[in-house]
């Protein structure tokens, strides 16, 4: 994950505080998005077992840059049956990543032909909502899932997602 912008322009590898908040923001997206995905293939409950958040843990393993912070995020799960044809929590963290690259590569398209945020949980783009609320218009977020290009979330992605799910723009106050 790396962090762009005026404030995230230390010469000391400093971390903004406001980045451990999009950080620990970032972790409870992966659980939803994990939770989310349980939920779609488990139609018949209504809620995801609670130990898949507990099971999905998130450390800053290094901090470092000039020009912007990169926080090297470690994922580590434990890696057990996670639901249905034996998806482990492994499995269950990288598809939820993925669901969220996807949420911001939609958000992000200005082409027709992009995904529809319509087949994204609702609950889930209401909670990437909130993720980037501390940042500021010149300022970003990137992260990499595996074998993907980077993607770059910023206050006017989180904008669209807005528009997208008609909701009220005074979530930033």
């Amino acid at each position: 994950m790396r962090f762009e912008g005026e404030r995230f322009d230390t010469e000391d590898n400093a971390l903004d505080l406001g980045a451990v908040v999009e950080i620990a923001r970032f972790h409870k997206l992966v659980v939803k998005a994990a939770e989310s995905l349980w939920l779609r293939e488990n139609p018949h409950r209504q809620r995801a077992p609670r130990r898949l958040g507990r099971e999905i843990r998130m450390f800053v393993r290094t901090i470092e840059g000039e020009k912007s912070i990169v926080v090297r995020l470690e994922v580590q799960t434990k890696d057990t049956d996670m639901g249905t044809e034996g998806t482990t929590a492994v499995g269950r963290t990288e598809q939820a990543i993925e669901l969220l690259y996807q949420v911001a590569s939609s958000a992000q398209s200005k082409e027709r032909n992009a995904p529809s945020l319509d087949s994204f949980p609702t609950a889930l783009v209401r909670e990437y909502l909130k993720w980037g609320k501390t940042l500021g218009d010149s300022e970003g977020i990137e992260f990499t899932p595996r074998n993907r290009q980077p993607i770059i979330v910023r206050l006017k992605t989180l904008d669209r997602l807005i528009r997208a799910v008609g909701e009220d723009a005074g979530w930033r106050q």
